[in-house]
């Protein structure tokens, strides 16, 4: 099985390889993912949870990165990374180079936020997109 993101039945909370679009979301906890959340029509945002590793263990690849940024509005009015960061600096740092790349190319305001091991989300207020703990 490759690395599939699919919808997620619950916008809080989207697990691993899934994504889901409301006013807010909720990623199940990350240990060494990141999350990409992208304002939608100006009162939605998109999570998508991203894995290192497929289920079969095999690493996310430039390749695998294309269904991300299908997922990413074009002309995104705001765009956040947050979550495990350096994790993926550390095991997939071409991977993440490409992914921060080919996302500044669809939305102006792209932002990294490096946070730890933990439970994250994100929600639409005064039309920008606030992470949630």
């Amino acid at each position: 099985m490759a690395y599939t993101i699919t919808k997620a039945s619950n916008p809080m909370s989207i697990e691993e390889r899934e994504y889901e679009t409301a006013k807010e979301v909720k990623f199940t906890k990350f240990t060494s993912c990141i999350g990409v959340l992208a304002m939608v029509d100006k009162d939605k945002v998109r999570g998508i949870h991203l894995a290192i590793n497929d289920p079969q263990d095999n690493k996310i690849t430039e390749k695998d990165l294309t269904q991300v940024i299908n997922l990413v509005p074009a002309n995104s009015s705001q765009v956040k990374v947050i979550g495990e960061i350096e994790v993926w600096k550390r095991s997939v740092k071409k991977v993440y180079d490409s992914l921060l790349e080919q996302l500044k190319k669809k939305s102006l305001d792209v932002q990294e936020y490096p946070f730890g091991s933990g439970v994250y989300g994100g929600k639409v207020e005064d039309g920008k997109i606030e992470i949630t703990y």
